[in-house]
């Protein structure tokens, strides 16, 4: 029966594979750690299981990097748990064999043989007692060795959401995703590089070598919102940034949407949340939204940034219909309609005159 013994290194605080929660969790007993994993080396040595050879079977599967992608598949036994495989981000329900210094360990049967995993004490969620079963997720410790945690991550494969930045490396960003081992985002998969303590908004995957990463190109992964209807208020999350195109937006993190570019005035960037208006359903369930609401509800907001401005100029503006629509966005945050409508309902109000010639505008009531 194979034990796998997850141990600490004496650079583990250097170490990107941890969260900062487990580092300080892991503080306490740390001596004892080290004298275990001294202990644990020199016995995997002794026996012939060490990473470097023996046991052929679970110890090619964890230790050679090359997992595969398949499903944990798993059946109770005459009181064990069988599984096909067990990988870095395979979530089971296994039984507490026995008590330890350092943990528990727990029992799982793998083509036939008994495996015995560690379930460290700063892993567990209250203190499980053998005969019992818990639920743990198991991954890779810094040394490469398979261990289970009680902890449940905030995603899982398959799943998009917001994580947290936790570092970025060489090769990439690592995000907390609530776990001893944070996910990475490879360089590829990233549309920035982002800052420690950003909220990344990623879809989860199993890699080539079977380990959970994440991306940031959300966009394929993202659902219809089949539950909305023109004119409803929603909240986004603004994943990414075209110009040409406009302004991509994740609907709840999770569906569809986008501000059209010749419709977006303010200035925007990843990350941002905002509250916008659908404005249309297309066929393919994608939604179009717009920040400014409906005309006759936005014109009074938008005479009222004119008026100011007039104040601010003693009542003057050395332009009006003729203004260049690239000014208008800049200075007022509106299309050049908009800015043409809220002028219009000025002039009927007989609050502004409109000089057509000289293309002016001037405020002529007492405000």
């Amino acid at each position: 029966m194979e034990r796998f013994y997850p141990f600490e290194h004496k650079d583990e605080k250097k170490s990107t594979g941890f969260s900062e929660r487990e580092s300080s969790v892991r503080n306490e007993g740390r001596e004892e750690a080290s004298a275990y994993g001294k202990g644990s080396r020199e016995e995997a040595n002794a026996q012939g299981k060490g990473r470097r050879g023996g046991n052929a079977g679970l110890s090619k599967v964890i230790h050679s990097g090359k997992v595969t992608e398949r499903a944990v598949n798993y059946r109770q036994r005459e009181g064990r748990f069988i599984a096909s495989e067990l990988s870095d981000g395979s979530v089971l329900w296994l039984k507490v064999a026995q008590k330890s210094e350092y943990g528990v360990f727990l029992e799982a049967e793998v083509d036939g043989e008994v495996k015995k995993i560690l379930l460290p004490f700063s892993e567990q969620v209250g203190r499980p007692e053998v005969g019992t079963k818990v639920k743990v997720m198991l991954y890779e410790d810094k040394g490469g060795r398979i261990t289970a945690t009680m902890h449940e991550p905030f995603l899982n494969p398959g799943d998009t959401g917001l994580l947290k930045c936790a570092a970025v490396t060489k090769i990439g960003a690592f995000a907390d995703n609530g776990t001893p081992k944070q996910v990475l985002v490879p360089f590829k998969e990233m549309t920035h590089t982002p800052n420690p303590g950003d909220e990344l908004l990623l879809h989860l995957y199993k890699d080539k070598s079977g380990r959970t990463a994440a991306t940031m190109r959300i966009y394929k992964f993202l659902e219809k919102a089949e539950h909305l209807n023109e004119g409803d208020i929603v909240e986004g999350f603004v994943y990414e940034i075209n110009p040409e195109i406009g302004i991509f937006v994740a609907i709840a993190d999770r569906y569809y949407g986008m501000i059209p570019a010749q419709e977006n005035f303010e200035e925007l960037k990843y990350g941002d949340r905002i509250s916008a208006r659908v404005a249309k359903i297309r066929p393919d369930g994608k939604i179009d939204l717009l920040m400014r609401e409906k005309l006759f509800m936005s014109a009074d907001a938008d005479a009222d940034k004119i008026v100011a401005e007039l104040k601010a100029n003693g009542g003057v503006l050395p332009y009006a219909d003729r203004a260049e629509a690239e000014f208008i966005k800049t200075k007022y945050h509106m299309s050049k309609n908009q800015f043409k409508r809220a002028l219009g309902y000025l002039y009927k109000k007989r609050l502004v005159k409109i000089d057509r010639d000289a293309d002016t505008v001037t405020l002529i009531a007492n405000l």
